[in-house]
């Protein structure tokens, strides 16, 4: 693809739409929550990936 990467449908609704461009609507959405601690990390790693999430 050439050219810029394509604004993602969130920031094109708040930053306005100076295309007049029809907005996406079945874009992706990525899924929501903090994932679960992988079971193989240690008592440390646990610590900063729930730090961290």
């Amino acid at each position: 693809m050439s050219g810029p990467p394509k604004t993602p449908t969130h920031l094109r609704l708040v930053r306005g739409n100076p295309s007049k461009r029809p907005i996406n609507k079945n874009e992706p959405q990525p899924a929501k929550g903090v994932p679960p601690v992988p079971k193989h990390f240690d008592k440390q790693g646990k610590y900063w990936f729930k730090r961290m999430a």
